[in-house]
């Protein structure tokens, strides 16, 4: 069994990861894409990431369960969970599609990537060596990348949702410009 000595070395990165990155990439689209673009192009990530990976926990049923097997934090709650991840993982990749419910498609995945980034953080305070088993995407990657990764598309996600805030400003002031100017 590991030591804790990984959590902070965690902690660290992540931090680092966030406060360095995540935040001039905020900034840098703020500055350089509409933000009608900005959120088209962080909602299909985001969708991308969730679709795919939903998928690849149907698909692969079998190997996921096994993966949640070994984690000593989701004993016991595997039957609910092979079926429950990748359902609100879909959910929350539907809401993030239609425009009227992007917002609040965006907070769910959000928090759904901020539960998942705990997850792991505890696992790699339990023992490194535990497998993730996320998607095929993710499955060769270190726990400490997958909080990094993790950590980047909760800062898009923010970016996404401050997007999203924008445009609907936007469209208020032109309805009420139009209401005004009849």
């Amino acid at each position: 069994m590991n030591n804790t000595a990984n959590h902070p070395r965690v902690k660290t990165l992540a931090l680092t990861l966030y406060n360095r990155f995540v935040g001039r990439i905020i900034i840098s689209f703020r500055r350089r894409f509409s933000p009608p673009v900005a959120s088209t192009v962080i909602v299909t990530l985001c969708t991308v990431l969730f679709g795919f990976s939903a998928l690849d926990k149907y698909i692969n049923r079998d190997t996921f369960m096994v993966q949640m097997g070994k984690s000593p934090l989701l004993t016991g709650y595997e039957p609910y969970l092979k079926w429950g991840v990748p359902g609100v993982e879909l959910a929350i990749a539907a809401l993030m599609v239609w425009p009227t419910s992007r917002k609040a498609g965006l907070y769910a995945f959000y928090t759904l990537m901020a539960l998942f980034t705990f997850y792991i953080i505890a696992l790699l305070s339990i023992d490194s060596s535990i497998p993730c088993g996320c998607n095929a995407l993710t499955q060769k990657m270190s726990l400490e990348w997958h909080v990094a990764m993790n950590a980047a598309f909760c800062g898009l996600t923010v970016g996404g949702i401050y997007a999203e805030q924008r445009i609907q400003q936007t469209r208020k002031e032109v309805k009420r410009n139009r209401k005004g100017g009849t």
